[in-house]
């Protein structure tokens, strides 16, 4: 407490507010007293009204000890405070309070002479400009630029009215003889398109011709064609059930867009789709570059020609299908 006390009176705004507050203090306890004093010599008139021995032996003990005791604390506060206040402020104080006013002093003077001849004449110059670009904005557009304003209002006024007007009637046929064209060629690229497929499918089939020699070692030339031990081998070996497993709702898809139950032509479909992926892996129908590039592994691994093993994934994906779709593969009888 005696440390906050002393940092307070250490600060020049702490002790003014410390020497109000000892002020304010002193003069309640005054005030207090007075009235105190006051209310006791009305008491004595009116004792002195009536001098019976009662209140005349009531007046002799007064004050009692309880109230002398606290008249004596309350005059030795105020002797207290009376010689604290006597002393303020004090040397380190009053020579804050100097620096302070000579500071405020100080201030006022400088605020006196605003504004100075050299800030007096820069704002005399910022208001001419201020006023002088006032006057021209108020003027604006001059004639001049006026003239050139209506002009580029009626330029864009007839662009507009082009533009609204475009396309003409002989730019209107010009664009429909473009637009046929185009149409013209969407249907030539498109033809090319699947002229190339066909010739990309009498590949594969050369492919398998040119490799028939093979054909003993993985799958069985008989109809319906079946994989050989070798080709349930490689099968097993590199787990390529699960290469059509893992993509069977794409691989379903794509056959059920033939829209045919022909055995035959789903057999076909399947052996040339999957030469056709692992030919152009952009275009893929059956599987993913990942399973692509698997399959050319296996080729390089074993030394069978890549044609050879879409054979036998031609194999196991027309097998599920047939199997699943209760395809017909034998002849009705008689």
């Amino acid at each position: 407490m005696i440390e906050l006390i002393q940092r307070i009176l250490e600060s020049p705004v702490g002790s003014f507010t410390f020497i109000f507050g000892l002020m304010f203090l002193a003069g309640w306890l005054i005030h207090y007293v007075t009235k105190y004093i006051v209310s006791n010599q009305n008491a004595i008139k009116k004792l002195d009204l009536l001098p019976c021995d009662e209140n005349s032996r009531k007046l002799a003990s007064l004050p009692c000890d309880t109230h002398s005791k606290l008249l004596d604390k309350v005059t030795e506060t105020l002797n207290e405070t009376s010689n604290k206040l006597a002393s303020l402020p004090c040397d380190t104080h009053s020579k804050t309070l100097d620096k302070v006013t000579e500071t405020l002093n100080e201030t006022s003077n400088r605020l006196a002479s605003l504004p100075c001849d050299t800030h007096s004449k820069t704002l005399d110059k910022v208001t001419e400009t201020l006023n002088e670009t006032s006057n021209r904005l108020a003027s604006l557009p001059c004639d001049t630029h006026s003239k050139t304003l209506d002009k580029v209002t009626e330029t864009l006024n007839e662009t507009s009215n082009r533009l609204a007007s475009l396309p003409c009637d002989t730019h209107s046929k010009t664009l429909d003889k473009h637009s046929q064209k185009l149409d013209e060629l969407k249907t030539e690229v498109v033809e090319a398109k699947m002229d190339i497929v066909a010739v990309k499918t009498e590949v594969v089939e050369m492919k398998g011709m040119m490799h028939i020699h093979y054909q003993s070692t993985l799958s069985k030339a008989k109809s319906p064609e079946t994989l050989t031990e070798e080709g349930e081998k490689l099968v097993s070996d590199y787990n390529l059930i699960d290469m059509v497993n893992n993509n069977w709702s794409k691989i379903e898809a794509s056959i059920n867009a033939l829209g045919t139950k022909n055995p035959y032509d789903i057999q076909e479909f399947c052996r040339k789709t999957a030469y056709l992926d692992t030919d152009s892996p952009k275009n893929a129908k059956f599987f993913s570059n990942e399973d692509i590039e698997k399959l050319k592994i296996i080729s390089f691994q074993t030394g069978y020609p890549l044609v050879l093993i879409t054979i036998v994934m031609g194999i196991l994906i027309r097998d599920r299908y047939i199997s699943e779709n209760d395809i017909i593969v034998e002849l009705p009888t008689k």
